[in-house]
């Protein structure tokens, strides 16, 4: 079983990612709770694991199967379908080389976590009935105006909405797929403990915010995942475009070997 977990948290490494993190900060300004990000979080370890454990099982008949499968397809199919995905993929790549620079400049003067949780203070014409009858604007306009924005917390049902998102989202990321295989063919019981151990590393900037937050270091933590995100952004960007551009030329490559002798690189 050691290997079994070494390899779960190998994936988990692959896996890596902190966009439940960079979601919760979002929440966090907004006026989100402790409570909100323990929820948050276990909503997303619950859902990774189920849909993890669930699809796992599902698909290992299937996959006992895919090499007989695989072995039925064409020569030819493969050919045209590796150029179509080095194509793709060569496009996709001049795209973030062309576009990257400009987004990453303007991402952050777009975009801040608040914007999208702080409302406009109550207009000068709000105020208590019963000073509207006397004539004068009211405490709430006096309020509004020298107190500023005023903050609401996410409701609940979109952090369910959000986690169920992430954990269909997660199939995309070859880690945890990856994790998803490997365990498919373990015990229910394994299975949940390597999805929890992919879970806790990957999603680790998560994890860390949920605990900053419940020993009152929030601020803190914040300030520091924020500073690893804008000084991670751009060496990420490249190192994702680099990584693009290699699987682009070995699929090139592997289609010209196919042709030209029948097999695929080893």
């Amino acid at each position: 079983m050691f290997v079994y977990l070494s390899e779960m948290a190998g994936l988990g490494l692959v896996g890596f990612d902190p966009l439940g993190a960079i979601i919760m900060l979002s929440f966090i300004a907004g006026g989100a709770r402790f409570v909100h990000t323990v929820v948050f979080t276990v909503l997303n370890w619950v859902l990774i694991v189920v849909l993890g454990v669930t699809a796992g099982t599902a698909l290992v008949p299937v996959i006992a199967e895919l090499p007989h499968w695989l072995q039925l397809v064409p020569r030819w199919a493969w050919i045209v379908a590796e150029i179509v995905c080095a194509v793709a993929l060569t496009t996709w790549a001049v795209v973030r080389m062309r576009t990257g620079a400009s987004s990453h400049h303007s991402v952050g003067q777009r975009l801040h976590p608040r914007d999208a949780w702080v409302t406009r203070p109550p207009s000068p014409g709000c105020g208590d009935l019963g000073d509207l009858k006397h004539g004068s604007p009211g405490p709430s306009a006096e309020a509004g105006s020298a107190v500023g924005p005023t903050i609401r917390t996410p409701h609940w049902w979109l952090l369910i909405v959000i986690s169920a998102g992430i954990a269909v989202a997660a199939f995309a990321d070859p880690g945890y797929t990856g994790a998803v295989l490997a365990a498919g063919s373990r015990p229910v019981s394994w299975q949940v403990i390597g999805l929890t151990l992919w879970y806790l590393i990957a999603m680790s900037p998560l994890v860390l915010l949920c605990v900053a937050s419940g020993c009152g270091a929030t601020s803190k933590a914040s300030a520091l995942l924020t500073n690893w995100i804008s000084q991670s952004r751009r060496p990420l960007w490249v190192a994702g475009t680099t990584l693009i551009v290699i699987v682009a030329a070995l699929l090139l490559v592997d289609a010209v070997l196919l042709a030209a002798s029948g097999h695929f690189l080893p």
